[in-house]
C-alpha cells in the first residue's frame, strides 16, 4: 500500500498508541499529500449535544440535545466539521455537495460551511451526518513515520462504522473489519 496518500482511508488506532488524543480511535483521513494529513475522529463524542452548536450558530436547538457532538482532534477544538453522506440528501433534492466541501471518498463528504448544519437542523439535509468539532493533523512525513513505526492500522473506509455503529463499538467493528480479533492485538506492536 502507498502510504504517501492515504486520503479516504481508515486509520486505527493500535493499543500501544497511548497518546491520550488518539488511543482506540477511527481517524477517517479525509486529505493526505506532501504537505502533511488532515482527518477527524470517528468515533469519540464530546459529552454535548447538537443543541449546543445549533445556539452557537443563532438556531433553536431544542429537541437535539441527544444528538451527540463528536471530538475530531486535538486541533483547532473550537471548528466545527460535518462528515456525511454524499447521495441521498432529503426533499427538496439538493445537489449533495454543499459550499466548503470536500469529496474524502465516493460515499463520504467533508464540509466546514454552516449551510449543512442549517439544513440538516430543517431536516433537508443528508441522510447521514457526523458533526465533529477539532480534527487531528500531521506534518509533512509525521503520519507516514507513525505508521511505520506501528502506530497505525489502515482499513478502507466504511460508511456503517461511521454513521451506523453506536460510538463505543467503531473500533471493535474497524479492527474485526480487518479479519482481526482484537483481543490479539498486543499493546506493544501494531501487527496483528
Amino acid at each position: 500500500m502507498d502510504i504517501a496518500n492515504l486520503t479516504g482511508q481508515f486509520l486505527i488506532a493500535v493499543p500501544s498508541l497511548l497518546d491520550p488524543n488518539f488511543a482506540r480511535t477511527v481517524v477517517l483521513l479525509c486529505r493526505h499529500d506532501a504537505d502533511g494529513a488532515m482527518g477527524l475522529v470517528v468515533n469519540r463524542h464530546l459529552g454535548i449535544g447538537m443543541d449546543r452548536v445549533l445556539r452557537g450558530i443563532g438556531l433553536d436547538g431544542r429537541g437535539w440535545e441527544a444528538e451527540p457532538v463528536h471530538y475530531g482532534g486535538p486541533v483547532e477544538p473550537e471548528r466545527g466539521f460535518v462528515l456525511h453522506t454524499l447521495g441521498s440528501i432529503r426533499k427538496p433534492a439538493l445537489s449533495a455537495v454543499f459550499e466548503s466541501s470536500l469529496k474524502v471518498t465516493d460515499e463520504i463528504v467533508l464540509t466546514i460551511s454552516q449551510d449543512v448544519i442549517r439544513r440538516i437542523a430543517g431536516g433537508r439535509g443528508p441522510e447521514k451526518a457526523l458533526v465533529a468539532l477539532g480534527y487531528a493533523g500531521w506534518a509533512p512525513g509525521q503520519l507516514e513515520a507513525e505508521i511505520v513505526s506501528d502506530g497505525w492500522l489502515i482499513a478502507p473506509p466504511d460508511p456503517i462504522v461511521i454513521f451506523d455503529v453506536p460510538i463505543g463499538k467503531r473500533w471493535d467493528t474497524a479492527v474485526r473489519n480487518l479479519g482481526i480479533d482484537p483481543a490479539r492485538l498486543v499493546a506493544g506492536r501494531g501487527n496483528a
